[in-house]
């Protein structure tokens, strides 16, 4: 599952259940990627980035994020 939030800032969460998705990994890579910051555990994280104009794309970052990492597995 994958949650973002915009409001003053974007509020990203991720849960999964699969060994596959790792969620704290793909948080800390996709987060670093946008200048943000999040962190967590492999079936759950958060993070969150203050530029709200690229919520689109970090969005659609995550959602492929998730698909490679559930093709490889």
């Amino acid at each position: 599952v994958a949650y973002l939030s915009v409001d003053q800032n974007i509020s990203v969460i991720l849960g999964s259940g699969s060994d596959k998705v790792n969620c704290k990994t793909l948080m800390q890579e996709i987060m670093t990627e946008f200048g943000g910051r999040g962190g967590g555990k492999p079936d759950f994280s958060q993070g969150g980035i203050q530029d709200i104009s690229i919520a689109n794309e970090v969005m659609g970052r995550i959602i492929e994020k998730i698909k490679d990492s559930i093709n490889k597995g």
